[in-house]
């Protein structure tokens, strides 16, 4: 259902959102005064304004970081993320059309899930392979991880059910060095303001309660 506010010829070149607060995101422009018409320039100039304007201080002096995505930067993970989706879309381009007719790949945040049709893919060993090792620069590369943990998660198989637990990246090296490895969020007495440790907190818990639901 199209927002009233969406002009009639829409179009993927232009999105509007909200001005304040929450709200949906649409594509077309929108005449409306509480919503932001963004055209995919405005985007660009955004992305580059962010990267090319990364400054930090280290003692007396300011430093400009020129490479990798800017540091502390609210949209540092959307630069990552729109990245490495480009590359793995041009890589998925090259497949064949009965490779990609039995090949489901998903991308969630810095996570990507591959289901295969094995049988219907006799090559897929090189598939695999190839997303390792062809479908990203030499700068980036994926980090393997067990078959039954995804997004942080641990999954469990019982005949045709599924079930998903909440898993700590630093439970093994707490129990065996009672410390963690990992710092995931900022130290209890850090500068941090207390309402953001809350909120990291309540993101972690409400996250785990929709996994147990």
């Amino acid at each position: 259902m199209k927002s009233p506010a969406i002009t009639a010829k829409v179009h993927k070149e232009m999105i509007n959102l909200p001005k304040h607060g929450q709200g949906s995101i649409y594509w077309g422009s929108s005449h409306s005064d509480d919503r932001i018409n963004l055209s995919f320039k405005n985007l660009i100039d955004i992305v580059e304004f962010s990267v090319n304007n990364a400054f930090f201080t280290l003692g007396d002096k300011i430093i400009q970081q020129t490479n990798g995505i800017p540091m502390g930067d609210p949209l540092s993970p959307a630069i990552c993320i729109a990245t490495c989706a480009m590359f793995e879309m041009s890589w998925f381009d090259k497949l064949t059309i009965e490779n990609k007719e039995h090949l489901h790949i998903k991308r969630y945040l810095d996570d990507i899930y591959m289901v295969a049709d094995k049988n219907k893919i006799p090559t897929i060993a090189e598939i695999t392979r190839s997303i390792s090792e062809d479908c990203y620069p030499k700068c980036l590369e994926l980090e393997s991880t067990p078959d039954d943990e995804y997004l942080e998660c641990k999954v469990f198989t019982d005949h045709s059910s599924i079930y998903i637990q909440h898993w700590n990246k630093n439970h093994d090296h707490i129990k065996s060095h009672g410390t963690q490895k990992h710092y995931k969020h900022q130290h209890y007495d850090s500068y941090t303001t207390a309402h953001t440790k809350r909120g990291a907190l309540i993101g972690t818990w409400t996250r785990m309660a929709m996994m147990i639901n």
